[in-house]
């Protein structure tokens, strides 16, 4: 998958490795202290599994994003119902919640988008 994601602009690679790398990182940072962290980076593991069978069997096409759909969506539901428990944690551990639901809400959005894409039709590989 990574070489198919390095023929892609620059940005997707950047964007691809900034959001593997606060998810994965940041999360593991966290899981020590904080529930969230660990439900975050539990469902990115989730994810990448998933992601990783869905490209071994589909090729780099733009339903690999319903993985994210699928763990992510209801991993944004959960941060924002704990907001008020979240505020209230150190600034560096709000500070990683706030960019790690804004980075995933974003994500979200390309996916969203990609999903309906291909249902619309575009089924050929990037």
């Amino acid at each position: 998958m990574g070489e198919d994601i390095m023929r892609q602009p620059a940005w997707v690679g950047i964007w691809v490795m900034y959001l593997a790398g606060l998810n994965l990182i940041g999360c593991v940072l966290f899981a020590w202290k904080h529930v969230e962290a660990r439900w975050g980076l539990g469902l990115f593991l989730l994810s990448a599994i998933a992601m990783s069978q869905l490209y071994d069997a589909m090729g780099y096409v733009r339903l690999l994003g319903i993985t994210h759909i699928v763990v992510w969506t209801p991993l944004l539901i959960y941060l924002w119902r704990r907001r008020e428990i979240i505020k209230i944690k150190p600034v560096p551990s709000r500070t990683f919640f706030a960019v790690l639901f804004l980075t995933n809400l974003i994500s979200l959005a390309f996916d969203y988008a990609d999903l309906a894409r291909y249902i619309g039709g575009e089924r050929a590989p990037y």
